[in-house]
């Protein structure tokens, strides 16, 4: 009963400032794809992203409605004590709570496909175990999104709805930790550069930070039996499913801050001259370089991997076609053996 209300300001401007933000960075990507990288479609997972920030809108909707209502008062808990309203009013609240439960799922799951779409671009053909994962991760937000809607539709009495929350929760749960997980089977066998790194550490924080709120609002809700401010409860849920677009959204962002440089690797019309030093002594890393360290040159690495980096070069590209990488590659240095 202690817990604090931030009242109607208090949920709808952090809600729609993280929403222009999103909306800056996802304008900032098509204009980059469509008017810098002219002649290219969009990609799977940014129609994902606007696609879910269209949901993200339509779920924010609903609290402005809620805020005209009177339901983000201070006073005003779960139960809807406080709430001074005709009973009329109270069914209006009660088909609104149920309506704009479908998008607000549907914005959890939409986010975790994006990133895995993303994914599935980043994660090159050769590393088949990993793949075999991910398209698990893949199998699995689909299943959970099925299966909270449906218990969700089935959850008509009264107690059925402390059912739905713990059942919904445990799955979106689930499905944050796999998303956030899933990158960490891939990076560990790359050399990335400095600000790369700096950039996905930053990306994955604000994952930690939106895992916290998930667990912060279960905590919350069981140990008072759900009787807390509604508007609190309306800003853990905004806050969850917006952070979640920004962390699926930021890698779009990443084209603007790379650095304009070409990569060595030779081209079919390259004339022939000897690699400069700084480009040699890269380390490619696959799954089946695992008994025994490989040291390659820029112009020695396996035809098929450096293929699928150029043919999905666009999953990162900042304009210069296929002469960059998915994957950032830093010198190493390799003693000669005897």
């Amino acid at each position: 009963m202690g817990s604090p209300s931030p009242g109607p300001i208090g949920v709808l401007v952090p809600e729609w400032l993280l929403i222009a933000i999103v909306a800056a960075i996802l304008a900032a990507r098509i204009h980059f794809r469509l008017k810098v990288q002219k002649k290219r479609r969009l990609q799977t997972s940014e129609i994902l992203l606007c696609v879910t920030w269209l949901s993200v809108i339509a779920t924010s909707a609903f609290d402005i409605e809620f805020a005209r209502m009177g339901l983000l008062n201070k006073e005003v808990l779960t139960d809807l004590t406080g709430f001074h309203g005709s009973v009329e009013d109270i069914i209006h609240v009660a088909k609104l709570s149920w309506f704009s439960t479908i998008p607000f799922l549907s914005t959890f799951y939409l986010c975790k496909a994006s990133l895995v779409t993303l994914y599935l671009d980043l994660f090159p053909p050769f590393m088949t175990k990993r793949r075999i994962i991910l398209w698990a991760a893949v199998a699995y937000i689909i299943i959970a999104y099925l299966s909270s809607i449906l218990t969700f539709i089935c959850a008509c009495p009264a107690s059925s709805v402390t059912v739905f929350f713990r059942v919904s929760w445990a799955l979106n749960f689930i499905g944050d930790l796999v998303t956030f997980a899933l990158p960490w089977l891939i990076i560990p066998g790359l050399q990335l550069k400095p600000k790369l790194k700096i950039g996905l550490y930053c990306t994955f924080f604000l994952g930690i930070i939106n895992i916290s709120i998930t667990i912060v609002r279960l905590i919350a809700l069981e140990t008072t039996n759900g009787y807390v401010p509604f508007s609190l409860v309306v800003l853990w849920n905004s806050l969850d499913y917006n952070i979640g677009l920004l962390v699926a959204a930021l890698p779009s962002l990443r084209p603007y801050f790379r650095s304009r440089r070409h990569s060595q690797y030779p081209t079919s019309d390259a004339k022939s001259a000897p690699t400069r030093q700084r480009d040699a002594g890269f380390t490619v890393i696959t799954d089946s370089m695992h008994a025994k360290p490989t040291r390659t040159t820029a112009t020695g690495v396996n035809s098929a991997n450096l293929s699928y980096s150029r043919e999905n070069d666009d999953v990162w590209d900042d304009g210069d076609r296929s002469n960059h990488s998915n994957i950032e590659l830093v010198n190493i240095s390799v003693e000669p053996k005897a």
